[in-house]
């Protein structure tokens, strides 16, 4: 691990007990280096441990946008990239949305 930095699995535990609870964003506003982290969580559910597969599904499911100015297209469902950072769309989203945004 480098210092600061956990891979996706170290991060599970604490989603994966608020995916269990029903806690689920359905929205993740996200920069480049989390994404590509996070993108771990795209595959076929099948594949995770039983207790990281209500994460995975959680992750799947939101809606995630990517901002970055050297990403061309996202590899993961549900997701858009955004080149340019528009705080006024950050909000409208916040305004808009019936869940929670994760940032």
């Amino acid at each position: 691990m480098v210092r600061g930095r956990r891979t996706a699995p170290q991060r599970v535990h604490v989603a994966g007990r608020r995916a269990s609870r029903g806690e689920s964003s359905q929205a993740a506003v996200l920069g480049l280096e989390i994404y590509e982290t996070m993108a771990y969580w795209d595959a076929p559910v099948e594949g995770y441990p039983p207790e990281h597969r209500d994460f995975a599904r959680v992750w799947q499911k939101a809606e995630k946008i990517v901002f970055s100015r050297t990403l061309t297209s996202a590899t993961t469902r549900n997701t858009r990239v955004e080149r340019d950072f528009d705080l006024e769309a950050i909000r409208k989203l916040k305004r808009e949305s019936e869940h929670d945004i994760r940032v």
